[in-house]
């Protein structure tokens, strides 16, 4: 299994921070494309813009917003869901 790894430096209030997370929710797979694809929008030594949580400035990812595997739990309950009614 594949994931995309980029690790960012970012500084709130003077204080500086390290991160390693790209979005909520992690996302792996067999193929490395699309790992490959997140990679390359963040070259080595590029500056990037850093989202973090108001008040905890540890939280932070680059792109905002649910990941993929946000969704996947309610994908699969509804999909249950489903099978349960007789679909």
């Amino acid at each position: 299994m594949h994931q995309a790894y980029v690790a960012y430096e970012y500084t709130v209030d003077g204080n500086k921070l390290v991160s390693d997370k790209i979005t909520f929710g992690t996302f792996n797979s067999s193929d490395r494309s699309p790992h490959e694809e997140v990679i390359s929008k963040y070259p080595k030594g590029s500056k990037v813009k850093v989202f973090y949580k108001p008040g905890d400035p540890e939280t932070a990812v680059l792109e905002p917003g649910a990941g993929f595997t946000a969704y996947v739990p309610f994908l699969v309950g509804g999909i249950f869901g489903l099978l349960g009614l007789g679909f």
